[in-house]
């Protein structure tokens, strides 16, 4: 029953994709990544070895989520093929050229027979799903031939609402081999629901961030280094319309005087970048214009291209990151490897690290210019910045190595 509702409900939900895709840009990438699934995935398998492991991921944030894993895999079965697929268009257009997997692709839509297919074609001995994106057909499928499947980094923080999303859900977790949790929270509402097969590993993207600072070092950022020029600097990551807004206001106080700012908003189009030169003015630059001669002589650095962000941090004092004021914060982690504290908007508490770390005064929530003012005073004092800083260092260090967890179970029950 459970399975042809959702049968169902996920044939519609492909055609209307398929219906908006003209008139949309995102949902016309999806379509076009789709087109000729099979064909492109058995030439992309036809003179690969038979080991294969495949790794699941919603989008881009999942993927960030599931790659210290994919890593080790790499590491640890070299002669292994890694296949990596994306629902979202925002995780492949990023990582379709990730050098850690053999085959990058988008994952067909979940229908009975998609399933059977990319299954049958792919055939791997372990697949792993990232968090959330639970999809029926597939579980089946691989059960259907033995093959185990294990999820990593599940967040559960209520009881899902609606009778049928919760069966839907659980009937997933049952398909499971084994469910790695990221906290206590989690594992005790699978066991109340008669999900006994988990495991509290904990958060793997903190084992990505803590190699975030190692990679940085390694770039070349001379020219943003003579952009800061020694002063303080804020650097404030995927902010939307809503974020800018607010920050304005900073930008425009005394308290700001002696800083400077980088930001990244979370869409890049060239619009985009003129409307925030526009509210910045003369005393901006785009990052892909920066040179040595005259960097210094800016105060605001805008980024307009992807992938430059986490590097960024490195070079900061204090973080502001975007998302807070909308549907929920973005990667509050990636300033937080680097020891920054952050600030947010209200919309955070489906997020761990950020429930805590907004508990302990390591970040703080803000919901409206005012009180991005107040925050920014506060992180002024030297003690209180002291204090923010140590927390985050305790956070990362103690919540360290989900992903040793994970990858010691797969060595010794899943692949030898």
């Amino acid at each position: 029953m459970i399975r042809n509702i959702h049968s169902l409900f996920i044939s519609l939900y492909c055609l209307s994709i398929h219906i908006v895709a003209p008139f949309n840009k995102k949902a016309k990438q999806w379509v076009e990544g789709r087109k000729a699934w099979r064909s492109k995935l058995e030439s992309k398998l036809k003179f690969l070895p038979k080991e294969r492991i495949w790794m699941h991921c919603s989008s881009l944030g999942e993927f960030e989520q599931g790659r210290p894993v994919l890593d080790a895999l790499r590491r640890e079965y070299p002669s292994k093929v890694i296949i990596l697929s994306f629902f979202s268009p925002s995780g492949y257009n990023i990582r379709k050229n990730y050098p850690g997997a053999d085959v990058v692709s988008y994952l067909p839509c979940d229908t009975r027979q998609n399933a059977i297919t990319f299954v049958k074609m792919v055939k791997p001995e372990l697949s792993i799903f990232v968090k959330y994106d639970l999809w029926l057909n597939y579980f089946i499928a691989l059960k259907e031939l033995k093959l185990p499947i294990i999820i990593i980094s599940v967040l559960i923080k209520q009881p899902l609402k609606g009778v049928f999303q919760r069966l839907y859900n659980l009937r997933c977790y049952q398909l499971m081999d084994k469910i790695f949790v990221q906290d206590q929270q989690s594992l005790t509402y699978l066991a109340s629901a008669g999900i006994s097969h988990t495991e509290v590993a904990g958060d793997t993207r903190i084992d990505r961030v803590t190699a975030l600072p190692l990679e940085a070092s390694n770039k070349d950022l001379s020219a943003v280094e003579l952009f800061k020029d020694n002063k303080k600097l804020m650097v404030c990551g995927s902010t939307w319309p809503r974020d800018e807004e607010v920050l304005m206001s900073l930008f425009e106080s005394p308290h700001f005087n002696d800083w400077k700012a980088i930001i990244a908003p979370h869409e890049i189009d060239n619009d985009k970048i003129i409307e925030l030169e526009n509210n910045l003015g003369s005393s901006s630059i785009r990052l892909s214009k920066l040179d040595f001669d005259t960097a210094a002589n800016y105060r605001y650095l805008i980024v307009d291209s992807v992938g430059q962000l986490s590097t960024l941090y490195s070079q900061g004092t204090l973080a502001y990151i975007g998302g807070g004021f909308g549907k929920g914060i973005h990667n509050t982690l990636e300033p937080a490897a680097f020891v920054l504290p952050v600030i947010i908007g209200p919309q955070y508490k489906k997020f761990q690290e950020a429930n805590h770390l907004v508990s302990v005064k390591a970040f703080i929530s803000i919901l409206n210019k005012e009180q991005l003012i107040k925050a920014f005073e506060y992180y002024q004092n030297a003690s209180f910045y002291k204090d923010a800083v140590q927390q985050i260092i305790d956070y990362i260090y103690q919540n360290q190595g989900a992903s040793n967890k994970i990858i010691n179970y797969i060595k010794s029950q899943l692949l030898k």
